[in-house]
């Protein structure tokens, strides 16, 4: 994933932090908004269609995602009520 993550990075010229954050916002959305997996869950093991499509192959990174995303929500004031929820069992 660095390999490619950066050769990826280098030809959409993310050549800037501020780019990078833009540019994989934009990648986010349109591969996977787009493609209706809408939360960590859903991009981590995108349950409509098990085993295609997913974001990441750590089986922590939706934890570890969901952690960094708590301190900044905490961080900046967001409200925690105001997050989209679905439950899985």
């Amino acid at each position: 994933a660095v390999k490619t993550g950066k050769s990826f990075a280098k030809q959409k010229k993310w050549t800037t932090p501020e780019k990078a954050i833009m540019g994989g916002a934009w990648f986010v959305r349109y591969h996977y908004f787009k493609n209706n997996q809408l939360s960590l869950y859903q991009m981590r093991w995108n349950p409509q269609n098990p085993g295609q499509h997913q974001y990441a192959s750590d089986i922590q990174w939706a934890n570890n995602i969901a952690d960094l995303m708590e301190k900044y929500y905490d961080k900046y004031g967001i409200k925690k009520d105001h997050i989209r929820k679905k439950y899985y069992k």
